[in-house]
């Protein structure tokens, strides 16, 4: 029974969404307030504030459709942005990630803003997101950039391709970057799927702190429309923003290197009991190996640090014989013990609540395995898990 309310209680708990700063889903609100629909939001942030030229652009158009109802919309001339009223701590670490479509045509070379301060110089501290049409010679991209105190950027490797213009164009497409300064990398994904990585430049560090001018999203000239748009002071990984890009559906995903240094393969699996859906009774954490060896299985939120450690963690520290095994996910949910039986599997129960507002709560596992009659231990790769629909 312990294991069937496990997802229940953490997510009851508060555990979900808990670094999130801005979520704004753009559905018609309270005339120029944007709700915020972060677990948390910073103070002044609990609702934005639509901005636009109301010589050329209405309320309506301002409001706009969106990829799921609302969205942040332009009219034929300009667009809107909001402002967000978060201006201060500025994050170390951080994910951004947004819906957007072409509302007009973009000039080759043109850029336009999706996210960032206003203002400039030192007025522009913190994270900038934007995108660049191509123009023959050069690539379309989506560019990212740290602004320090003293009003200098520092970018990241874009993300670039011959079509992200034409595909913006056709329809609507996802993209999200995540900076992770404790590992020193950078990440890009479009349309939920992984499409690089780079090593941040030794010059990208974090502001202490942001600016007056509050921070916007949105392109006031009005060349994009937006939906969904998301700023988490966390590193995001793969799982998650999938469910991000496919509208909250359920998913998980094993990843990481199973290591076995003794040729003893043990397999983690969640799918046995079908994916983390909402209302799912059935769903469990399943270890197939070694009949009658034991299993020690940890699930946790986060699959980025464990006890203020980062992860990845060489298990070598603590256990000698699986040096260079790399632990991925926390135990800050629960800790199991169980056997393997004579079929070759030790089930784990973990049901899934059915209430609505538990959609996106991630988790994260992963097993230590030891023969008593081998005396050798394993361990598997990391499952990953996302709550949805």
């Amino acid at each position: 029974m312990a294991h069937r309310i496990l997802v229940t209680v953490l997510i009851a708990s508060g555990v979900t969404a808990q670094d999130d700063i801005i979520h704004y889903k753009f559905e018609m609100g309270d005339g120029y307030r944007v709700i915020n629909y972060a677990a948390d939001p910073p103070a002044g942030t609990e609702f934005g504030v639509l901005e636009f030229n109301e010589s050329f652009v209405t309320l309506a158009d301002a409001w706009g459709t969106g990829r799921y109802g609302g969205g942040l919309g332009a009219s034929a001339i300009l667009g809107a942005e909001v402002n967000t009223g978060w201006s201060n701590e500025v994050p170390e670490d951080v994910t951004i990630a947004c819906f957007f479509k072409i509302a007009r045509p973009v000039p080759l070379s043109e850029t336009f803003k999706m996210a960032g301060f206003d203002g400039a110089g030192l007025a522009q501290v913190g994270p900038r997101l934007w995108f660049r049409r191509g123009n023959g010679s050069q690539l379309d991209s989506v560019r990212f950039e740290w602004r320090d105190n003293q009003g200098s950027g520092h970018e990241v490797v874009p993300l670039t391709g011959s079509d992200l213009y034409a595909q913006a164009l056709a329809g609507w497409v996802h993209v999200a970057v995540n900076v992770d300064h404790s590992s020193g990398i950078s990440r890009w994904f479009w349309n939920g799927a992984f499409a690089g990585a780079d090593v941040l430049s030794s010059s990208i560090n974090p502001p202490l702190s942001g600016t007056s001018h509050g921070y916007r999203i949105g392109d006031r000239d009005g060349f994009a429309i937006f939906d969904e748009f998301r700023i988490s002071t966390r590193t995001v990984v793969t799982p998650e923003i999938t469910t991000w890009a496919l509208e909250q559906s359920a998913v998980a995903a094993r990843y990481g290197e199973r290591c076995h240094p003794f040729g003893l393969p043990f397999v983690l699996d969640g799918t046995q009991g079908g994916l983390p859906s909402l209302g799912n009774a059935a769903h469990e954490l399943t270890v197939f190996g070694l009949p009658q060896a034991t299993v020690g299985l940890i699930v946790g939120t986060s699959g980025v640090s464990i006890g203020g450690l980062p992860l990845p963690l060489d298990l070598g520290v603590v256990f000698p014989e699986l040096a260079g095994c790399e632990l991925g996910a926390s135990n800050d949910i629960a800790s199991f013990g169980a056997t393997i039986a004579p079929n070759g599997s030790a089930s784990f129960p973990l049901a899934v609540p059915s209430d609505p507002s538990f959609t996106g709560f991630p988790f994260y596992a992963q097993a230590i395995t030891y023969s008593a009659i081998l005396q050798r231990a394993s361990l598997t790769e990391v499952w990953a898990g996302i709550v949805g629909t």
